[in-house]
């Protein structure tokens, strides 16, 4: 099977690649999103992985833009351009594995046009996982002044004896471990708040908060939930605009 021709390429690089699926040449074809940043400095970054059926080799490209249409169309050219780029020693056009047929070489000059119509794209970048949390999140509601939630209390490591300090801010309530602190640590997993705190706070009874734990800082940070819907609306606007483009 021959190179895609002109007409081919005119199309949309997503359809193409589409196509390609759909004749056996490319398989195990995914595409992942992720959005970073909100409102006008939103970034959406699309990669696209695929197998080519010919030889089993794995392409991995990516492509940046605004909306997740265009990240989408610049992904799908940069696998374009690595299918069918001389450069990369691999052959230009995938081949259907019925045909058995040799891909048909291009012109310098022919490669040279063509990638002069498309402005440059990044390429494929390795896949880097995310570095691991340093803090430990989870939600529980406070109950007569207390609250309750084992995993995150045993995390800390705080047994029967230790003395711990509480501090209370706008938006928060403060727990570290300190040797001079007033305040003993839990004999059960239930941390109990003093009212000055939780009034400073503007926690009440009954209220759901967030818990936020580093055991190597020894510190357990309690939020209320009014600051968490503050702080991650800009986000959630952010991915449901997204969603409507």
């Amino acid at each position: 099977m021959d190179a895609p021709t002109s007409r081919s390429t005119d199309r949309s690089p997503v359809n193409v690649i589409g196509e390609w699926q759909r004749r056996g040449l490319l398989r195990d074809l995914s595409w992942d999103f992720s959005v970073t940043g909100a409102r006008q400095r939103l970034t959406v970054q699309c990669i696209i992985t695929a197998r080519r059926a010919t030889d089993d080799h794995l392409f991995h490209a990516m492509g940046e833009a605004r909306s997740t249409a265009a990240a989408e169309k610049a992904a799908a050219h940069n696998l374009l351009r690595m299918l069918t780029d001389p450069a990369s020693n691999l052959p230009l056009s995938p081949q259907s594995p019925a045909t058995g047929s040799q891909p048909r070489l291009r012109t310098q000059h022919a490669a040279t046009h063509r990638i002069s119509e498309h402005p440059p794209l990044p390429l494929a970048q390795p896949l880097i996982p995310p570095p691991a949390p340093t803090w430990m999140y989870t939600t529980s509601r406070l109950d007569s002044g207390r609250v309750e939630n084992r995993s995150v209390l045993r995390s800390l490591g705080w047994i029967p004896g230790d003395l711990l300090t509480q501090r209370s801010y706008p938006n928060a309530i403060v727990v570290r471990h300190d040797p001079d602190g007033v305040n003993p640590a839990p004999l059960k997993s239930l941390l109990h708040l003093p009212a000055p705190l939780r009034r400073r706070c503007g926690l009440a009874d009954d209220d759901s908060v967030l818990l936020a734990a580093n055991p190597h800082l020894n510190t357990l940070i309690v939020y209320p939930m009014a600051l968490l819907d503050r702080t991650m609306t800009p986000e959630h606007e952010a991915f449901a605009e997204n969603w409507r483009r």
